[in-house]
């Protein structure tokens, strides 16, 4: 799940394998170039998943310009917005 957080606006995405997050990055990047800012994602904020940290996902941000921010480890409060939205799509299902 990738959420834009000025929008306020998630965009879910469901993965066979956390292998996939990667081109599932690339398409919410393309849908935000298109509907929101042609200049791309300018910050991706993140917690310590490998789907995050795998060498082709951090290379491809540094080409494209993208700052990438890691949450503190083990922390809820960091990602508080996306950990209930989170929260309440699993209560939901």
């Amino acid at each position: 799940m990738f959420e834009d957080l000025y929008f306020r606006e998630p965009h879910i995405a469901f993965l066979k394998a956390k292998s996939d997050a990667f081109e599932s990055y690339k398409n919410y990047e393309a849908w935000v170039k298109v509907h929101r800012n042609p200049s791309g994602i300018a910050c991706l904020d993140s917690d310590y998943g490998g789907e995050f940290l795998d060498s082709e996902f951090m290379t491809y941000l540094q080409n494209v310009g993208t700052i990438h921010h890691l949450n503190v480890y083990d922390s809820l409060q960091s990602k508080g917005i996306v950990e209930r939205l989170n929260q309440t799509l699993v209560e939901s299902a």
